[in-house]
This record gives C-alpha cells, structure tokens and sequence, in this order.
C-alpha cells in the first residue's frame, strides 16, 4: 500500500466533512453574518479541490505508477546496470594487464632513447647507476 495514498483518503474525507459543515451551517452563518454570503464560493472551492484530490488519486493509482517503475528500476537497475558492471570489469582488466604494462615498457624505452639522444646531440655523458650496498661493493666513497 502506498502511504500516500491513504494520506490522500485522508484529505478527502476532510474536504468531504469541510463541505458537508459549509452546507449545513452556511445559511447560519450567513444569518449571524450578513455580509459573508460566500457559501457557494466555499461550497466551489471545496468541490475544485476534491476535484483535484480525485485526479491525484488517479495519478498515483498503481496501475498507473507500475509501468514508470517497471521501466526505471526493473530495467535500469535491474538488466542494464549489471551490463555495464561486467563490461567496466572487462575494460579495467585489459587496461590493468595489457595497457599499463605496455605503457610501462614504453615509457621506458623512451626515457633511454632521450638519454641517449641528450649524450650524442650535447655531449652530457650518459648517467651511470650508483651501486648499492645491497650489491655487496660495500658503502660509495
């Protein structure tokens, strides 16, 4: 049950009484107070109202809401979201094991091309790695 509908049936069996009061005591009102005179402006207002509350009952009713929810959360979150999980997981595997380490090598390779090129076209010697004491030679001088 949708709670909005019941706060709905709610409001109509106050819109319902509301009207119900105006035509019942209305012609005393008028007689206490001459100059209010507004019962069938009351008892019009009333009736738009209820009006509307009768197409908002319509509009909310479940037979009219299903299809908009059957499209957004049967078919969206339901078939198209795990599609689209499994394709990402697809991408990100053969981006992490085959283009991360290609682009890995490239750039490596690349990088020695530069420092060649910067020792042949300046004549920059070319760096040497330091060793360490992990290659057993002992601390640098």
């Amino acid at each position: 049950p949708n709670p909005l509908m019941e706060d709905l049936a709610d409001a109509q069996v106050e819109i319902v009484e509301a009207m119900d009061w105006v035509q019942n005591y209305g012609a005393a009102l008028t007689q206490t107070c001459p100059a209010w005179g507004k019962e069938g402006v009351a008892v019009l207002n009333l009736q738009t109202i209820q009006y509307s509350m009768n197409e908002t009952e319509r509009l909310l009713a479940p037979g009219h809401i299903y299809p908009y929810y059957d499209e957004t959360i049967h078919e969206t979150f339901c078939r198209s979201i795990p599609e689209d999980m499994a394709l990402v997981a697809l991408l990100q595997a053969l981006l992490g094991l085959v283009c991360l380490p290609l682009l890995a090598c490239t750039a490596s390779c690349v990088h020695d091309s530069l420092i060649d090129e910067r020792a042949m076209v300046h004549g920059v010697p070319r760096f040497d790695l330091l060793a360490q004491e992990s290659d057993g030679e002992g601390p640098l001088d």
